[in-house]
């Protein structure tokens, strides 16, 4: 058996997830195969200014601009995936590949300090929670500082299935985006 652990940042689309971490536990079959369960979650905020158009205009003026949000935006993407690694033993470097499938949980909320009807209907259109299928794939590898410890550094590919309308906004809208992601942390082998 092995745990590790650490932090993980990621890309989706063109969006950059600078915060997150992943967790992995695995259960080795033999010294180069086993089974492997994962779990991760990238963050970020973005704050931007929403400008609600209205109010009366006087001729030959442009769109008058009554009320100025502050609005910071908070996207999450999170995975839970399960899978096979085979691994190339050595006393000091460790490589392995691993495959997995399971589901990614993507959602986004505003937070707005405003108590006024625009920042609440505002809300509830930035306001999306969805779970999509995902499959992933990566490389990594565990270079020993002792027997039992090493430092983990991974690299894995992610694709979900399918993105909830508004997400992100592109021409690929309701097509999974690809996550490429970047893992360091410490590792740690259980058992004999």
């Amino acid at each position: 058996m092995e745990i590790s652990g650490g932090y993980l940042a990621l890309t989706a689309g063109s969006d950059g997830y600078p915060k997150g971490y992943f967790v992995d536990v695995a259960a080795n079959v033999t010294s180069r195969f086993g089974f492997v369960f994962g779990a991760d979650g990238g963050y970020r905020n973005e704050s931007l200014e929403y400008l609600v158009p209205g109010g009366r205009r006087a001729q030959g003026e442009g769109t008058v601009i009554p009320e100025r949000l502050p609005v910071t935006l908070k996207t999450t993407t999170q995975g839970v995936l399960a899978g096979g690694r085979f691994t190339w033993p050595d006393p000091r470097v460790r490589y392995f590949v691993q495959a997995s499938a399971g589901a990614a949980h993507l959602s986004s909320h505003a937070d707005i300090s405003s108590s006024s009807e625009s920042a609440a209907s505002l809300r509830d259109v930035f306001q999306s929670s969805r779970w999509r299928t995902a499959v992933q794939a990566g490389v990594g590898a565990d270079v020993a500082i002792s027997s039992r410890n090493a430092v983990r550094i991974r690299f894995d590919y992610r694709r979900v299935v399918r993105v909830p309308r508004g997400f992100i906004e592109s021409e690929d809208r309701g097509r999974g985006p690809n996550q490429l992601m970047f893992a360091v942390g410490f590792a740690r082998m259980l058992g004999n």
